[in-house]
């Protein structure tokens, strides 16, 4: 196969950007951007309690009802008993007449202090009290949170350190599209939720093409099994069967790429399983909302170190050619650390020199939610157009 060159543009394009981001990245071409003499100070710490209120896009000052959006996992406010929903009606006694005031309210108390909330749950009147604390060290443990599981999580034996989100679920596809009794629809309309993955399929013995959708929390841990007459298939760990429609599949023993196609597509199954039930990657499952979060964030977190990894292994491998191992890289290093600018930009441009077009428009995306005042911004929502009409082009053949 002949690999396609991909413009050295793709690793120089972000430096201007990361420049002004500070120690959150480099530019992927190696050479660290230039950093300002005088970096602006983070400035006071900021009392929070870990929650985010629903706005309907309104400025807070208008938003009179203050119902809790999210509440933040193992945060101050999780940890006094208030869920996602609760309406907040007071602080400290006094009503809070909007959601600008109440903000206000809690960065009024001094970190390490206490306050105590009024809030309404089905309709019943509580109060709790709430430790205030750093609001940049609350935000950035959580965003943290995700990346240091991911790396623990990556070990275990149910997942593969070697797969990514894309690779599993293409290994997935790819698997159902392997087997003699099943025609899989265009993988463009499979939808993988974290929870759920859905799909179109026909089994030739088993009626019409009709869409599944596989609970990957309930889906046990998948097992490639040789069975009666050399036939192979995934089962759970047992021998049991799976839930419909992975009981129907099958690989003859006399196709020499039988066994790999059962092992692939086990490993891409267990992968997304895992994604589906470890809770704490919730940077990862929540984007918009990790997004939001690291826009306010002064100073950024820093990279993980297991992200630099990853930046300097996709370096190398673009240097030496090998186009889909530094997307893979950069893959890796983005589910490590949903919030890096530079791995989403990057493996934006990367995955459409590979044709990945539904791909690259979602890493970009992604960068403008991380980056909407960029240099590039426009020429990279000016990409996305191009990639769109590409990506027609390719399911309308």
């Amino acid at each position: 196969m002949v690999r396609r060159v991909v413009s050295t543009a793709v690793v120089v394009l972000l430096s201007a950007y990361l420049a002004a981001t500070g120690p959150h990245g480099q530019s992927a071409g190696g050479a660290a951007p230039a950093q300002p003499a005088n970096p602006p100070a983070a400035g006071p710490p900021i009392g929070s309690i870990g929650m985010q209120f629903q706005t309907g896009n309104e400025p807070p000052e208008r938003v009179t009802k203050i119902v809790v959006m999210n509440v933040i996992e193992g945060g101050p406010a999780a940890q006094s008993g208030l869920l996602a929903g609760d309406t907040i009606t007071s602080a400290d006694g006094h009503a809070a007449a909007n959601i600008a005031e109440f903000v206000s309210a809690i960065k009024a108390h001094g970190i390490g202090s206490t306050v105590t909330i009024g809030y309404e749950r089905n309709g019943q009147p509580f109060e709790t009290s709430v430790k205030v604390v750093d609001r940049n060290q609350l935000w950035t443990a959580w965003l943290m949170n995700g990346s240091q599981a991911e790396q623990s999580a990556s070990e275990r034996p149910q997942s593969d350190a070697q797969l990514t989100l894309r690779r599993a679920l293409s290994a997935v596809i790819a698997g159902l599209q392997s087997n003699p009794e099943a025609i899989v629809i265009d993988p463009i309309h499979c939808n993988f939720s974290f929870d759920t993955l859905d799909f179109g399929a026909k089994f030739s013995r088993h009626g019409d093409f009709q869409q599944y959708k596989l609970d990957l929390k309930a889906l046990p841990q998948v097992f490639p099994k040789r069975g009666f007459g050399g036939m192979y298939r995934v089962k759970d760990e047992a021998g049991n069967d799976l839930p419909k429609p992975l009981d129907h599949l099958w690989w003859h023993p006399r196709d020499p790429h039988a066994q790999a196609n059962a092992e692939s597509l086990a490993r891409g199954l267990n992968h997304l399983r895992y994604l589906a039930n470890d809770r704490n990657i919730m940077a990862l499952r929540n984007f918009e909302q990790a997004a939001g979060i690291w826009l306010t964030l002064s100073p950024k977190p820093p990279v993980p170190a297991a992200v630099r990894d990853e930046r300097l292994l996709a370096e190398t491998a673009f240097k030496e050619g090998k186009v889909e191992e530094a997307l893979y890289h950069y893959e890796r290093g983005v589910e490590l650390d949903p919030v890096w600018p530079e791995g989403r930009f990057n493996a934006a441009l990367i995955a459409a020199e590979l044709t990945f077009y539904a791909e690259a428009v979602e890493y970009m995306r992604a960068y403008l939610e991380l980056a909407p005042d960029a240099p590039d911004a426009q020429s990279a929502r000016d990409q996305m157009v191009i990639w769109k009409d590409k990506l027609r082009q390719l399911t309308s053949k």
